[in-house]
């Protein structure tokens, strides 16, 4: 994907139930993420993916546990090796 702050994605399909799939996306930042999930092209795609699920998609965003505290006081993740 060609979206500023995206690192990369996974798709994982229940094993009880294959009509199910979690799609699970890593990004920079939340701002970043928020920018994709606002972004005209993708609510496009969405719409019409939603015409052939049984459920529109739900969305939520996760941040890793380690970050939270400092995060939620304004400072930036530790870099990572892919950072540099």
């Amino acid at each position: 994907m060609n979206q500023k702050g995206y690192i990369s994605g996974e798709t994982l399909i229940c094993a009880e139930n294959t009509n199910k799939v979690t799609v699970i996306s890593i990004w920079e930042t939340l701002k970043d993420w928020n920018n994709w999930k606002t972004n005209k092209k993708r609510i496009e795609i969405d719409a019409l993916l939603n015409e052939l699920q049984e459920k529109p998609t739900q969305y939520e965003p996760y941040v890793y546990s380690k970050y939270w505290a400092a995060a939620s006081l304004g400072f930036p993740r530790p870099l990572q090796e892919h950072d540099l």
